[in-house]
C-alpha cells in the first residue's frame, strides 16, 4: 500500500506493514585556534586539553554542528573530496559551516553522499580554543553573511558553546558566559549556560546560549537559559542579523576533570570504505518435513531500487496513479496473496493483506515459494531502478502466509537470513522471523520506518548494497526447525511528572501535503526541512518543501474539561497541491504518553474555512500511535490501522479542503496535571547536618500520590561541619517539605549521588573523613580535599576506583588512605604538596600501593 515519500511517510504502510517512522573525535587543520589557557593554581600541571567552539543552527538550517563524531567524519571526507577536485577547503579547523541544511553526510560504506549538493560558507572564519584547565576562554565565528535566512525573517534555532568534553554520570561542570555578542551587540552578560537538556552519557557537552527548541513544549530540564523561543514573547527570539556579522562568546568553565583530557590532537580519518565480503558459511539445517507448509513472497515500499516512481509498470490498475508499493511472486501465488488476510493485534479485526488499489503485483516466479521442508532457500528479483544502497531507504520484506493469513506466527519453524547477493558480491544478512506491532509476520530485509523499539531487528545489513537497473538481487535464507523468538512489545514511555501537556493540529493529504506528529524524528517538531511551529510541508519530487501559512495555533493544556483551540490559517490546499483529493489523516497530536491510561478528547468541533464540518462526542486515539496519544479527526487508513470508530475511514474519506483555515475546538479528560515538586526544587541548595547540598533531581508527587525519589550533590560543608574534625558522609540527605500536601510525607529524602569539585577544600579543622556509607557516590571529584592541611585519614567507598587531579593536593599531614575497591587510575597531581609517607590499607592493598606510588613516591 502506498503511504508516502521517504520523509513524509511516517504512518502505516499497509495492514502488512507498520510504518513509524561518542567519543569527542577532534580535528585540527587550518584555521584560527587560540590555545590560551585559563587561570589555575600556581604550579598546577596541565592535564591534556579539551576543545571548544561556537556552534549554531538557524531557522534556515545554516549550521556548524559541534564535535559530533559522525559529522566530523563526514566533514573530513567532504574536505578530502574538495581537495581531490581542486576546490578550496575553508579554514574551519575541520568542522565546517554549512548553508541551507545542505550538510555533508556519509553513506554506509563510508563514502561521501552527493558532495556536489553540499553548500559551505567559504568566507567565514572561526576562533576555536584548546582548554587545559578551569578558567576563561573566548570562541567566535566571524564574517558570516546569511542572506537567505535573513530574508525569511530567520532566527537562531540554537547558539551554543560546543565542546568535546565527554558527558559522564556525576559530572558537575558549570559554564558561565561573561559576554555573548552577535554583530557586536551584547545579547547576554553574566549568563549561566546550561548544558543541552537531551545530552546522554557518552556524548559531548554543549552549553546553550539560545535554544528555539526549548520552548514551553520542550524545555528538557533547562534552567536560566538566556534565550529561548516563546510563542507568547517574541522578544526572546534571537534574530539573524543583516549583512556580515560576527558571533563571539567569552565564557568560563569550572569542574572539569582535566586528568582525563586527551594529550593528542589527532585528526580522525573517515570511516573505512566497507568492501563487500562473502557472508560467513553456515551449516545448512537438516532437511525435515514441516507440520504445515507456508507461502512467502517479496514486498517492498518506497525503495529506489525496486519501486521507484519512475517505474512505469508500477501504476495502480484501479486508480491509474503511480504507486510505490509492490509485491512479487508467481502467477499461482498471486491468487493466494490477493486472498490472504491480516488480523490486527490491537483490535482483532481481519482485513485484506494486499490492497489492490494501493499496491501492485509483479509476476516473477523467482520471488515467491511454497515451502514444506527445512533447508536452504533463495528467492530473487530484478532491480527496477538504480540505487546507491538498496537497503538504505524504504522497506523490503518477505510476508509469511500460513493457512491464508499473514498474521500466524509459526511454532515449529523459524526463518533466518543468510546473505543478499548482487552479481558476484555477497552481503551478510542477519535477519530472523519477526511479528510487527500490527501482527504481520515477515522476514525483513530492511525497514527504515520501523519504530525505535523495532529498528535493531529490522535493519541488520550493515554494508551499502549498490544496484543498477536490471541487476538480479538474490536473498538467501534458511528454514530451521526451531520456534522463533516471541515478538517484542514496545515499552510505553514513562510518564515524566508534568503540570502541562501540549497539542498540535496535524494532517496528511493523499498528495503528501502534511504536518506530521510532533514527535516524528524526521518531519516533526525538530524537522530540518520546515519550521513545524510556523509552516506546513509538501513532499514533492522526492523533496520536503516548506509551505508558508499565515499562522499556526497550538495548545498548552493545563486542566481537564476546559476548551482548547488548534488552528492552521492561511492554507489553501488545492493551490499548493492540486493533486490532493482527500485527507489521509487529520489529527490532534500530543505529548501525553500512552502509559497514562484513560486519556480522552471529547466534545470536539471541526471547522474548515469557518464552516462547521463535524462534531465529535469522543475523538478516537490512533490504535497504532507510537508512544504518545494521537486523536484522529479523520483517518482514511482505518479500519486497517486498528483505530476503533474512526471518523472518515477508508471509503468515506474527508474530501473538503480549506482555502484558508482548519480549526478544532475540544476538551480533554483523564490527564494527570497534578504532579508537584515537593521539598526543594532542582538547582536549589539546602543544609542538613554537617553538609550543604544542591538538588540535582527533585522529589515529585504525581497525581496518583506516587513519590519519585530525589538526588543531591554535596557542594560543601555547613557552618556546623566546618567546625568538625571527624566527618562521615551518609547515603541520603533529608529536608522538611514546605509544600502543604497532606498526602506526602513531611520529610523528603534524597540520595547523595555526587560531590562538587573542591567540595571540602581549605577545611581548616578536618582531620578524618569517611565515604564508606555514601554508597551512591561513584566518583571522587577533583580538588575535593585540596589544602586540608590537618587531614590525616580518608576512607573511600566500594565504588570509588579513581583518585582524580589535585584530590589531596596540599594535604601536608595525610597519613592513611583506606580503599574499599581496586583503584583503576590515580592522577599525577593527586598528592602534590603532600609531605608524609602515606599508608594504604583496605582491599587490593598491594595493587593500590603500586598504583598510587606512580603518582606519589612516599607510600607504605
Amino acid at each position: 500500500m502506498r503511504k508516502g515519500f521517504k520523509k513524509a511517510l511516517s504512518f502505516v504502510l499497509s495492514t502488512a506493514m507498520l510504518v513509524s517512522l561518542g567519543s569527542g573525535l577532534d580535528i585540527s587543520t587550518a584555521g584560527a585556534e587560540d590555545t590560551t589557557a585559563g587561570t589555575t593554581t600556581e604550579g598546577e600541571a596541565a592535564q591534556g586539553f579539551y576543545k571548544a567552539m561556537v556552534g549554531f543552527q538557524t531557522s534556515g538550517y545554516d549550521c556548524r554542528d559541534g564535535y559530533k563524531p559522525d559529522q566530523i567524519r563526514a566533514d573530513a571526507a567532504y574536505n578530502t573530496w574538495l581537495t581531490e577536485n581542486g576546490k578550496t577547503v575553508p579554514a574551519y579547523n575541520g568542522i565546517n559551516i554549512y548553508q541551507n541544511g545542505n550538510v555533508a553526510s556519509l553513506k554506509k560504506d563510508g563514502t561521501i553522499s552527493k558532495p556536489d549538493k553540499v553548500e559551505l560558507y567559504p568566507d567565514a572564519a572561526v576562533t576555536d580554543v584548546k582548554m587545559t584547565k578551569d578558567g576563561e576562554y573566548t570562541v567566535s565565528v566571524s564574517n558570516l553573511k546569511l542572506d537567505e535566512t535573513v530574508a525569511a525573517g530567520g532566527i537562531f534555532n540554537m547558539l551554543y558553546v560546543a565542546t568535546n568534553i565527554p558527558v559522564a554520570e556525576g559530572d558537575n561542570i558549570s559554564v558561565k558566559a561573561s559576554s555573548i555578542k552577535v554583530a557586536g551587540q551584547d545579547i547576554a552578560t553574566d549568563a549561566a549556560l546550561p548544558s543541552k537538556g537531551d545530552l546522554k552519557v557518552g556524548g559531548q557537552y554543549i552549553f546553550m546560549a539560545a535554544d528555539a527548541y526549548a520552548s514551553e513544549t520542550d524545555k528538557k530540564g533547562y534552567t536560566n537559559l538566556p534565550l529561548y523561543y516563546d510563542t507568547a514573547d517574541k522578544s526572546k527570539d534571537l534574530k539573524v542579523p543583516e549583512g556580515t556579522f560576527d558571533v563571539e562568546i567569552t565564557f568560563s568553565v569550572e569542574g572539569v576533570d582535566w586528568s582525563k583530557a586527551p594529550t593528542t590532537d589527532d585528526v580522525p580519518t573517515p570511516a573505512p570504505t566497507q568492501v563487500p565480503t562473502t557472508a560467513p558459511v553456515v551449516t545448512p539445517p537438516p532437511v525435515v518435513n514441516l507440520k504445515t507448509s507456508f507461502d512467502m513472497y517479496l514486498s517492498a515500499n518506497v525503495n529506489d531500487g525496486l519501486t521507484p516512481e519512475t517505474a512505469t509498470e508500477l501504476i495502480s490498475p484501479t486508480t491509474g496513479k503511480k504507486i510505490q508499493s509492490a509485491s512479487w511472486g508467481s502467477e499461482e501465488m498471486k491468487a493466494k496473496v490477493f486472498a490472504a488476510k491480516s488480523t490486527n493485534k490491537t483490535n482483532g479485526k481481519v482485513t485484506d493483506a494486499f490492497d489492490q488499489k494501493e499496491s501492485y503485483y509483479v509476476v516473477n516466479p523467482e520471488s515467491s515459494a511454497t515451502i514444506s521442508k527445512t533447508g536452504e532457500y533463495s528467492l530473487s528479483v530484478v532491480a527496477a531502478g538504480n540505487s546507491e544502497d538498496i537497503t538504505g531507504n524504504g522497506a523490503i520484506w518477505f510476508p509469511i502466509m500460513i493457512n491464508g493469513s499473514v498474521s500466524n506466527m509459526p511454532t515449529d519453524f523459524n526463518i533466518v537470513g543468510k546473505s543478499v547477493t548482487v552479481g558476484d558480491k555477497s552481503y551478510a544478512w542477519n535477519a530472523h522471523l519477526l511479528q510487527d506491532s500490527q501482527g504481520s509476520v515477515r522476514l525483513v530485509v530492511c525497514n527504515q520506518w520501523a519504530t525505535e523499539d523495532e529498528k535493531a531487528d529490522n535493519n541488520t545489513i550493515t554494508e551499502a548494497i549498490p544496484v543498477k537497473q536490471g541487476d538480479k538481487i538474490t536473498f538467501n535464507f534458511y528454514v530451521t526447525a526451531e520456534a522463533p523468538a516471541p515478538a517484542k512489545t514496545a515499552t510505553p514511555v514513562a510518564i515524566a511528572p508534568s503540570t502541562s501537556y501540549n497539542a498540535y493540529l496535524g494532517f496528511q493529504t493523499d498528495d503528501w501535503l502534511f504536518r506530521d506528529p510532533w514527535n516524528n524524528s524526521d518531519t516533526g517538531l525538530k524537522s530540518k526541512d520546515y519550521d513545524y511551529l510556523k509552516q506546513v510541508a509538501w513532499n514533492h519530487d522526492g523533496k520536503t518543501n516548506p509551505i508558508n501559512v499565515t499562522s499556526i495555533t497550538d495548545a498548552k493544556m493545563e486542566k481537564n474539561g476546559v476548551k482548547y483551540n488548534l488552528s492552521i490559517k492561511g492554507l489553501d490546499v488545492k493551490k499548493v497541491s492540486s493533486a490532493s483529493t482527500k485527507f489521509n489523516m487529520l489529527f490532534i497530536t500530543t505529548d501525553i504518553p500512552l502509559s497514562m491510561k484513560g486519556v480522552e478528547v471529547k466534545n470536539a468541533v471541526l471547522k474548515i474555512d469557518g464552516k462547521k464540518i463535524k462534531e465529535y462526542k469522543v475523538v478516537p486515539n490512533k490504535a497504532d500511535a507510537s508512544k504518545y496519544y494521537q486523536f484522529m479527526l479523520a483517518d482514511a487508513y482505518a479500519p486497517d490501522d486498528g483505530t476503533k470508530d474512526a471518523p472518515y475511514p477508508k471509503g468515506a474519506e474527508l474530501k473538503t479542503f480549506p482555502t484558508d483555515s482548519i480549526e478544532v475546538e475540544y476538551t480533554v479528560s483523564g490527564v494527570d496535571f497534578n504532579s508537584k515538586v515537593i521539598g526543594v526544587k532542582k538547582g536549589k541548595t539546602f543544609t542538613q547536618g554537617n553538609f550543604k547540598y544542591k538538588v540535582t533531581k527533585a522529589v515529585v508527587l504525581s497525581g496518583d500520590n506516587k513519590v519519585t525519589k530525589g538526588a543531591v550533590q554535596v557542594v560543601g560543608l555547613s557552618k556546623k561541619g566546618k567546625k568538625k574534625a571527624n566527618l562521615s558522609l551518609g547515603a541520603t540527605a533529608k529536608v522538611t517539605s514546605k509544600a502543604a500536601i497532606s498526602t506526602a510525607a513531611a520529610v523528603m529524602t534524597y540520595k547523595v549521588t555526587t560531590l562538587k569539585s573542591g567540595a571540602f577544600k581549605n577545611s581548616a579543622k578536618l582531620k578524618s573523613f569517611s565515604f564508606k556509607k555514601a554508597a551512591n557516590v561513584k566518583k571522587l571529584p577533583s580538588k575535593v580535599f585540596m589544602n586540608c592541611k590537618k587531614l590525616k585519614k580518608v576512607e573511600l567507598n566500594k565504588k570509588m576506583k579513581k583518585i582524580p587531579a589535585a584530590a589531596f593536593k596540599g594535604c601536608k599531614n595525610l597519613a592513611t588512605i583506606k580503599c574499599n575497591a581496586k583503584l583503576s587510575s590515580v592522577s599525577k597531581s593527586a598528592f602534590k604538596g603532600c609531605k608524609k609517607k602515606i599508608k594504604i590499607t583496605g582491599k587490593s592493598k598491594k595493587a593500590n600501593k603500586k598504583k598510587i606510588k606512580k603518582a606519589y613516591k612516599k607510600v607504605k
